[in-house]
């Protein structure tokens, strides 16, 4: 009987995960589910735009409050764009990134090194676009190509390094964090390769 009640205490002391939102796209925009309550989402996507002969990237950012679990971003034609999305509950850092139903990326995974402690981190891309969570406390976003002035280390090696005072606030004025920290979420881009990838700092 005693294994039996230590075994329900440790149960009932784990973490229960939710399931990361949902995205639906419509002819109007995206459609999020599944976040909590009235958390704040914050979110990145990148769509292709063919403009006369030319083809157009353009990204677009930004950071809302959910009702009853749901929130919308107005895009129109999202269901037939070329387009590849993230989105973050900014409340618990659950995360999922989708790309339109038409559109095909590739499914090749951004190498990242982020450690705890860490000032800088380092993506192997020739260029990057991402969202920086860290749940509960603030969301900042960044972009730039290999050796601009933007990246740290400003050589064309094929790293970008940003430090993590090049970060800019989403939504309000919440400065860069200083360090890395574990839990923290990044959503990463790559404009160039069609790729997108998540990592969770965990050590």
């Amino acid at each position: 009987m005693r294994h039996l009640i230590l075994l329900a205490v440790l149960i009932g002391s784990w973490p229960v995960l939710a399931d990361p939102p949902s995205m639906e796209f419509g002819p109007a925009g995206l459609t999020i589910r599944g976040v909590r309550g009235n958390a704040k989402v914050v979110w990145l996507g990148m769509v292709r735009e063919r403009v006369n002969n030319h083809v157009r990237v353009r990204f677009v950012r930004g950071a809302s409050r959910a009702t009853a679990g749901v929130m919308t971003i107005a895009e129109p034609n999202a269901d037939r764009s070329s387009s590849l999305w993230t989105v973050v509950d900014g409340s618990d850092g659950n995360a999922r990134h989708s790309a339109a139903p038409r559109f095909t990326h590739s499914g090749q995974q951004i190498d990242i090194q982020a450690a705890p402690g860490a000032t800088t981190i380092a993506f192997e891309s020739a260029m990057v676009e991402l969202l920086y969570v860290r749940p509960g406390a603030g969301a900042w976003t960044f972009g730039t190509g290999d050796g601009s002035d933007l990246d740290g280390d400003l050589e064309s090696n094929g790293t970008v390094v940003m430090p993590l005072n090049a970060l800019k606030s989403l939504d309000d004025d919440t400065p860069p964090p200083t360090h890395v920290e574990k839990h923290d979420v990044i959503m990463v881009i790559d404009p160039t390769g069609r790729r997108v990838t998540r990592l969770v700092v965990s050590k």
